[in-house]
């Protein structure tokens, strides 16, 4: 079990929608991300925050090759 220390809020915007890659295009958590999210310690969840960061990332890099930069960037998460 985890050491439930409430000093990393969760990143989930109530938006969630999967991609084909379960990853949810709220908050670019994996689905075993989601999951775990509320029995891991502070360090994990930094951990799945960057790689939120760096999936969401990824995914406006792709939409920016796809349809041009004419496009707003997507949201950013909260730190």
């Amino acid at each position: 079990m985890a050491d439930f220390d409430n000093g990393v809020q969760s990143p989930c915007v109530r938006n969630c929608c999967l991609d084909d890659e379960d990853t949810c295009l709220g908050c670019f958590r994996s689905v075993e991300e989601i999951k775990e999210w509320g029995v891991v310690d502070n360090p994990r969840r930094l951990v799945i925050l960057q790689n939120a960061k760096q999936r969401r990332e990824a995914r406006e890099a792709r939409l920016s090759i796809a349809y041009g930069t004419d496009r707003p960037p997507l949201r950013q998460l909260k730190k």
